[in-house]
């Protein structure tokens, strides 16, 4: 009886979300589970290993941003952790919430998952002096499966040409990350010896377009769907629905020109003022996010609307020390890195994590309902991945993030509690997706033998 009611009422809400006019979601197209799950399930281990190099390097990963065991660990999480998560919602999302699906989707997606976890180990293995073959590998992988997987994304969205709400955000999204990987492929060139970028600008070009443009957009078109209908809350307001991606854009596009093209001191003014409008949608985002999150009729615990608490109070923090470090200069040699880590450690990981534990659970059960045909009712997604699991991460993930966070002011002695911890808090994670994959096979084993059954 408690599944019943558990899997009535969560397709009552998913009812409820596609009709609404910001969200019409198309569940007769999601694409088949193992697609957007290979990518899920590959993303702790890039986590895990910044905390292996942690461990290893100790002290040189937060004695500047500079340092290759600090770019090594930053390309963990970047091109790692979040592109394969990213990249995992795109296959799941394009269809389902966009309403377009990839071309040939069954062979590309493989491959691209393929490609793109060759090209991250070699670019991490590349900043820890492996050798100009590992920066070739790297811009080659990369170039070739986020471009492939960017120009079949873009292909598809010629179908929906929407520039509001989440359609309107992964117009953003998808040219965002075509611009992140040029100019990431440009700076590795510099590195093999086979181009001469000026690094500083290309490299802040690259920060910029990357976190707000990329992973920023699609946190946005993401969670139009995702907050109301997983947390329970009102609809975004109109503003963001209708107008933060254009405003995204045209602020990105703004602030790139003064940053290239602008004179030395007329455009440090003006790349100030775009950037703190940068950072202030940014801010506004987040505290929205959170102002639906109170309003939410999930219990205030609930443990993945704590990592969207954290992730997004991160995300906050860092955008509000960003836009101030670019508007007064203060802060050049440890402020970069406090905004990275509250950006990636405390803002994008924890979101995503929290997006995780929602997602996997919910496509295990929509996968396991259908296989049903309505005569085998398969479990809740609490049982599928257990609260306890998440508590458990989240409370390690906090532990690691205050060291992180203090790390810079005494690396040699912090940098290895912190690499541990955060080890620790990415194989809880893999482990609690792997628990519900687990039960998946166990599941549908059951449901396969019930229904030859019957």
């Amino acid at each position: 009886m408690v599944s019943w009611w558990c899997a009535s009422s969560a397709s009552d809400r998913i009812t409820r979300v596609a009709r609404s006019p910001a969200n019409v979601l198309s569940y007769d197209q999601a694409p088949p589970l193992h697609l957007p799950l290979r990518f899920f399930l590959t993303a702790p281990l890039f986590g895990m290993l910044a905390g292996v190099l942690m461990l290893v390097r100790g002290g040189g990963v937060l004695a500047s941003r500079w340092t290759g065991e600090a770019l090594a660990v930053t390309h963990c999480l970047t091109a790692g952790f979040m592109l394969q998560v990213m990249l995992g919602a795109l296959v799941q999302f394009l269809p389902v919430g966009a309403g377009v699906a990839l071309p040939g989707q069954r062979r590309l997606v493989p491959l691209v998952h393929g490609i793109i976890t060759l090209g991250a180990l070699s670019l991490v293995a590349a900043f820890l002096n492996a050798g100009t073959w590992a920066f070739l590998v790297a811009g080659i992988c990369l170039a070739l499966g986020v471009g492939a997987f960017a120009v079949a994304g873009l292909i598809a969205l010629r179908q929906r040409l929407a520039l509001v709400g989440t359609v309107g955000a992964l117009h953003l999204t998808l040219p965002a990350l075509v611009v992140t990987l040029v100019l990431g492929v440009w700076l590795v060139s510099g590195l093999a010896g086979l181009a001469s970028p000026p690094v500083i600008l290309v490299t802040t070009l690259h920060a910029g377009w990357g976190l707000f443009g990329w992973a920023g957009g699609l946190l946005v078109g993401v969670s139009l769907v995702v907050v109301p209908m997983f947390q329970l809350t009102p609809s975004y307001p109109s503003w963001i629905v209708r107008g933060l991606a254009p405003l995204l854009t045209v602020l990105l596009l703004a602030w790139t020109g003064r940053v290239v093209w602008g004179d030395a001191e007329a455009g440090q003014g003006a790349g100030a003022i775009f950037a703190l409008l940068l950072g202030a949608a940014a801010l506004g985002f987040c505290l929205a996010t959170l102002g639906l999150q109170r309003r939410s009729r999930r219990p205030w615990g609930d443990p993945t609307q704590r990592f969207w608490r954290l992730g997004l109070l991160g995300l906050a923090l860092a955008a509000a020390l960003w836009g101030v470090g670019e508007a007064t200069g203060l802060g050049r040699e440890r402020l970069p890195l406090w905004v990275g880590i509250l950006a990636l450690a405390g803002g994008f990981v924890p979101v995503i994590c929290g997006m995780l534990y929602k997602i996997v659970p919910f496509l295990i059960w929509l996968d396991l309902q259908n296989r049903g045909r309505g005569r085998v009712i398969p479990p809740n997604m609490k049982r599928l991945l257990p609260e306890s699991g998440m508590l458990r991460h989240l409370n390690v993930h906090l532990v690691a993030l205050a060291l992180l966070l203090m790390a810079p002011l005494q690396p040699q002695w912090l940098a290895l509690p912190a690499g541990a911890l955060l080890l620790a808090a990415f194989a809880v994670l893999a482990l609690n997706l792997l628990g519900a994959l687990r039960l998946y096979r166990s599941e549908r084993r059951r449901m396969d033998e019930t229904l030859a059954a019957t």
